[in-house]
């Protein structure tokens, strides 16, 4: 609600005096600006003796000499007297009175009165009146047109006449709102109501959300469009060491805002995924949707970044209120009056010493609010009951639609200059593309590597600022870009990600005045002419009192150019810098703007692996060196850890030098590890030759795969086949009929996608897929991704007659449930009448089993054909309900209006699944608001329509449906139905928490648990299902669920159960002491078990360490190197617990640690896996530790 209807809605005035004292003076010193001394009472004022206008016929009391109550004289002068202020009770009619205070006007000499009785308030200009409000409602909504009347700015500053001519007398003598606005409507308007300023400017600030600022000028030929985040983005659930092969789900962002609604959401994503535009994007939507009254939810977006300048978070939002028109002072006096969405970006930008501080700060802001968290991967915050979803690269078609909008039919040429200049990983990062496709459309070429493609952009800058009129006070780009260069040095060399203007300012003094002594600009710049002009770029932004670079891009681009300067000076500089691996941007960008980079590689004799990275982006470099640096990979080509012969493999193929390339080829005599030879075999196909297609076909038939790190043999020997052309995908084929394995099938498809987006995809490679689809399909026994691999290339490449007989196998066969995933695609994206008729045709007449006919179903409601919504309407009457809800969301794919008064039928007709997929229809297109708003609901809704509803409050955040969900709880209650619908109850539980109504919530749970114990001990589902749904629910109540089900459940069973996973999966969604406290209790249960001779507890155990690598705190470390000797075991699995255990030491690990982990790494030096999670957990360390560079390259331990 409004500050103003808050404070004063439950005061109840006994007399005239107290209307004075407890309303009249917090309203004008509060809202209208005044001070005390500047409300002068009437004993002081000196006015006039005249008949006041009171009757005594009628009862009046008041003399001739009758004096108002208040005169508000601008500070305290008495000679400056602006309004007057009459005081009435509070069961008193202002009307009663007004000849009264007309006889002041005259008294004092002033034309503005005010009269109030605490509640109703009138302002006359003597004889008319100019503004009445009916209620404290009333004066909330038109408190801003009060301000423009008798607000101390205006009446300083104007005249009463220039008041009066810009007054908005229409909205100022309104109805009131009880007479214009439903009780909801009103209610959502007083929530909003001091907030309409800073909403607007909000709006305003964000309407160009997917530009880093207003003044971005230098860099407008880019032609960044705007692209809805909702559209482009897609999302996975989080996960720190993913298991390969894994199907994961894939999300849009507004599923992710309705069906997760927990208060705290974090996104993950790499520079340039587009983190900061989704933030912005929805803060802009939120702001908008709040003055469109369709939500309530205030935006508050926080740069991170500005922390540890004098700000603590809660700083920074008081900051972001006021100097975006908020008028109070504090962040903290809202707390309990508004609902505040905080979008938090940048948590990686935070500087180490403040983190844990912040976490803190968002887990206190997330007991009320809900708070969206953006961050790179290097840095993700440790939250409790927390979502994380990693932002998903763009996929092979994404990009495409995204520069087919762009350069239309020039995508084969473009894409073919990504492929050539390896930079396909960087199209999928949609800011790299952005920025790709400017430079192609202007240039007709792309840069070879990401520090050239920013080196384009940044001359497009320079050639933007020197075009620009030359006259006083204006630098050129010579000075522009060492300015910029000094202060990006200046962050990186200070470890933050801004520099505060008051410690910028003597960085560009001492700039200026070198400038001016060389006479390479004119006397007189003054430091803040010089901020203008950065900022006028858009490379720099400026905050309120700090300036940070728009992207780290830009920040590494200048950073290497004053590295670049300073070591033309001092040549050992690099060296310093390199055992600081914060400098490693830097440096490999400063590789790619020298001509020759040996000095360089020289200085990086200790970095092995950042001297090879400056040889890929650089190849210009003495050749002795080169081959010296060559040889050093060399040596750990059989290096004991997978990733590092990995790294190996892939700097001497990007560094392809004969030297590299002799290596290559024989390597297959030299090695044993069959990882190296595998990875060899697609290296040495990038420069195909007899002798390398000897090699290949050599090891044609070669079948292996290891599961625990991801890498087939036949994967790589298809991609090194890729490289031969039509002889070499003709192979690729024929190895594809004989082998499948998962790494297989996905390089397969992307390999045969790739060649259609260029166009080669020839019919004989077509016919080839076709057939051993068919064939694949038909087998019993055949592995299912291969069937999906396929369908995913001949989706692009339709056939009527192909699919038909697609159709045809899938109705014919049993057991194909499987497969279905790659019928739907097939069929779907079919542009075929024909195919979609027989489609119909087999749901209606044909004598075909449930499962399948509903898969047709819902490929046809997909399909790209443009189909006849009559189709469709047979569909609805289909007697397989399934079939029939499939049929009624098809009419999504029409006008509304076209399809409007069947959706009506079934939105108010008897059927519930019916019901309830006509109300996902009016939810998709967002006309469910108002059918809430005006009273439309159906009455009776079912069961499934209920929990459609309570997703459309969740996303429409829709307070006018709380009555409704109120006839839910009631039902719930009716002859005990919530014991059989407690999916449902949990559902209502958690939307009520999620609109603010713990009591109702708590309510709702009251049903199933009384506080310390369940009430139907016999249901253990209900009591299961409640466990998964503590995330949604209050914290207190959510702990005492869970403490009641461990004490159930857990201590009396021996054995994992499926009650031990859903406990620990609920102590990885709320985190905390005590979950940790049960995952530590868990752990040493197992291995307990395990030393009773217990084989299941030796696989069980695995879980809660699992667990602790994402709630695990450090303080949790010494219990965790206590028990790793006893974790050793299970060598089949490669040590799966053990793996886990140091997973988690990763995390939360100390320097404490590395002696263990060195220690280890001599005696698994022959098991690949543990060797690759021992190195990443000590490098995670090395690396949260500051520890030295050459420190940390002692591992792996020598045997």
């Amino acid at each position: 609600m409004g500050k103003l209807f808050e404070q004063f809605k439950e005061i109840l005035f006994s007399n005239e005096a107290e209307v004075s004292q407890k309303f009249i003076i917090p309203l004008l010193t509060e809202y209208l600006g005044y001070s005390i001394n500047e409300i002068i009472p009437e004993k002081r004022f000196p006015a006039k003796e005249i008949f006041s206008g009171v009757n005594f016929a009628e009862g009046g009391s008041k003399g001739l000499t009758h004096r108002p109550d208040f005169i508000i004289c601008i500070e305290g002068d008495l000679t400056k007297c602006r309004f007057i202020i009459d005081s009435k009770g509070p069961s008193e009619n202002l009307g009663n009175h007004i000849g009264q205070l007309k006889s002041y006007a005259t008294s004092v000499g002033q034309n503005f009165l005010m009269i109030t009785n605490g509640k109703d308030l009138l302002v006359y200009d003597v004889n008319n009146l100019i503004f009445s409000s009916d209620g404290l409602e009333d004066l909330q909504l038109k408190l801003d047109v009060l301000k423009d009347l008798l607000g101390r700015k205006n009446q300083l500053s104007k005249s009463t006449i220039d008041i009066l001519k810009e007054f908005n007398l229409d909205k100022a003598l309104s109805l009131s709102t009880k007479d214009l606005f439903s009780k909801e409507k009103q209610k959502k308007e007083l929530q909003i109501s001091d907030f309409k300023t800073y909403l607007s400017r909000v709006r305003n600030k964000f309407a160009n959300w997917h530009l880093p600022n207003g003044n971005f000028k230098a860099l407008n030929n880019i032609q960044i469009q705007k692209i809805d985040p909702n559209y482009l983005l897609q999302f996975k659930h989080h996960s720190i060491n993913e298991t390969f092969g894994r199907e994961e789900k894939i999300f849009k962002f507004g599923q992710i805002e309705s069906i997760y609604n927990v208060s705290k959401k974090v996104f993950v994503g790499d520079t340039g995924t587009g983190k900061t535009s989704l933030l912005k994007f929805i803060t802009f939507r939120t702001a908008e949707n709040a003055l469109d009254l369709i939500d309530v939810k205030i935006p508050v977006y926080i740069a991170l970044k500005e922390i540890g300048h004098g700000y603590t978070l809660e700083n920074l939002i008081s900051a972001t209120l006021r100097r975006n028109g908020y008028p109070g002072n504090d962040f903290e006096e809202l707390n309990s009056l508004t609902q505040f969405i905080f979008y938090l970006d940048a948590f990686d930008e935070v500087a180490d010493p403040f983190r844990i501080e912040v976490c803190n700060a968002i887990e206190n802001l997330s007991i009320h609010y809900e708070c969206y968290i953006t961050t790179r991967p290097n840095n993700v915050p440790r939250l409790n009951n927390v979502e994380i979803f990693d932002i998903c690269p763009l996929t092979d078609l994404q990009v495409e639609k995204l520069v087919r909008q762009y350069l239309g039919s020039n995508f084969y040429q473009f894409q073919h200059q990504v492929e050539n200049n390896d930079l396909v990983s960087e199209s999928r990062n949609v800011l790299l593309l952005l920025f790709m496709i400017s430079l192609y459309t202007e240039k007709g070429y792309l840069p070879g590597t990401v520090s050239k493609v920013i080196s384009a952009l940044i001359e497009r800058v320079k050639l933007w600022q020197d075009s620009r009129n030359i006259n006083s006070g204006r630098l050129e780009w010579e000075q522009m870009s060492a300015i910029l260069a000094a202060l990006a040095y200046w962050i990186f060399e200070n470890n933050v990600a801004s520099v505060k203007v008051e410690e910028a300012e003597p960085i560009i003094l001492n700039l200026i005045n070198e400038f001016e002594q060389k006479r390479k600009i004119k006397p007189g710049v003054t430091i803040r002419e010089v901020i203008e002009e950065l900022t006028s770029t858009g490379l720099i932004i400026s905050g309120e009192d700090h300036l940070f670079f728009w992207h780290r891009l830009f920040l590494n681009h200048f950073s290497a150019l004053e590295l670049q300067k300073r070591c033309s000076l001092d040549t050992k500089q690099i060296e310093e810098l390199s055992l600081d691996e914060r400098w490693d941007i830097a440096i490999i960008s400063l590789a790619s703007r020298v001509d020759d980079v040996t000095d360089l590689v020289v200085s990086l004799q200790n970095r092995l692996w950042l001297a090879a990275y400056c040889l890929t982006e650089n190849p210009n470099c003495n050749s002795a060196i080169v081959e010296k640096i060559v040889n050093k990979l060399i040596e750990y080509i059989d290096a004991p850890v997978p990733d590092v012969r990995s790294k190996v493999v892939s700097f001497l193929e990007k560094i392809n030098n004969d030297q590299t390339r002799s290596f290559l080829l024989s390597t297959f005599q030299k090695t044993s590890r069959k990882d190296v030879k595998m990875m060899c075999l697609s290296s040495i196909a990038n420069n195909p030759n007899d002798r390398v297609k000897e090699i290949i076909y050599s090891y044609i038939d070669w079948d292996e795969w290891f599961f625990f790190h991801g890498k087939s043999s036949q994967a790589y020997i298809v991609q090194a086949l890729s490289h031969f052309g039509d002889q070499g995908y003709e192979q690729i084929i024929t190895n594809w009929e004989k082998f499948s394995n998962y790494p297989m099938d996905e390089t397969c498809k992307k390999i045969f996608q790739r060649l259609y987006s260029y166009t080669k995809l020839n019919q004989n490679h077509i016919v080839r897929l076709q057939n051993l689809f068919l064939k694949e399909f038909a087998q019993k026994d055949a592995y299912s991704s291969k069937v999906d691999a396929i369908a995913d290339i001949l989706e692009l490449v339709p056939s009527l007659e192909f699919a038909e007989e697609v159709l045809d196998l899938f109705l014919s066969l049993d057991d194909k449930y499987p497969k279905s995933r790659s019928v739907y695609k097939i069929l779907k994206n079919s542009p075929y009448i024909e195919l979609a008729k027989k489609i119909h045709e087999s749901i209606v007449t044909g004598n075909v089993d449930n499962y399948k006919i509903e898969n047709l179903a819902k490929a046809l409601r997909k399909s790209v054909v443009i189909i006849p919504k009559e189709m469709f309407y047979e569909l609805i009457n289909h007697s397989n309900i399934n079939v029939a809800c499939q049929g009624l969301y098809a009419l999504s794919r029409f006008a509304y209006q076209e399809v409007e008064s069947e959706i009506k039928k079934h939105l108010y007709g008897e059927q519930p699944q019916l019901q309830c997929w006509a109300l996902k229809l009016l939810v998709d297109n967002g006309k469910i608001i108002n059918i809430i708003r005006e009273n439309r609901f159906p009455n009776p809704f079912f069961i499934p329509t209920a929990h459609t509803l309570l997703e459309a409050v969740r996303r429409f955040h829709l307070v006018e449906a709380m009555p409704l969900l109120h006839i839910i709880q009631d039902e719930l209650s009716k002859d005990e139905m919530y014991l059989f619908e407690s999916t449902l109850a949990y559902d209502l539980a958690g939307t009520f928490n999620y609109m603010g109504d713990i009591v109702r919530q708590r309510a709702v749970i009251a049903l199933y648990f009384d506080g310390t114990s369940f009430l139907h001990n016999n249901e253990r589902y209900q009591q299961t299902n409640l466990m998964k749904k503590l995330k949604y629910f209050d914290q207190d109540s959510a702990f005492q669920i869970a403490k009641a089900f461990y004490n159930l459940h857990l201590p009396s069973f021996e054995d994992f159960s499926s009650e031990s996973e859903i406990f620990i999966e609920t102590a990885e969604d709320l985190g905390g002491e005590w979950m940790r406290k049960k995952m530590k209790e868990l752990t040493e249960h197992y291995l307990n078990l395990i030393k009773n001779g217990n084989k299941f507890a030796m696989h069980s155990i695995e879980r809660p360490l699992r667990a602790m690598t994402k709630i695990g705190r450090p303080d949790d470390e010494d219990w965790l190197l206590e028990k790793l000797p006893y974790l050793e075991f299970d060598a089949g699995a490669e040590y799966t617990q053990l793996r886990r255990a140091i997973e988690c030491l990763a995390f939360i690990g100390s320097k404490k640690v590395l002696p263990f982990l060195l220690e280890m790494s001599e005696k698994y030096q022959q098991v690949d896996s543990v060797m690759n999670i021992l190195q990443f957990s000590y490098n995670n360390i090395c690396s949260r530790e500051k520890i030295p560079i050459e420190d940390s390259q002692r591992f792996p331990a020598k045997n």
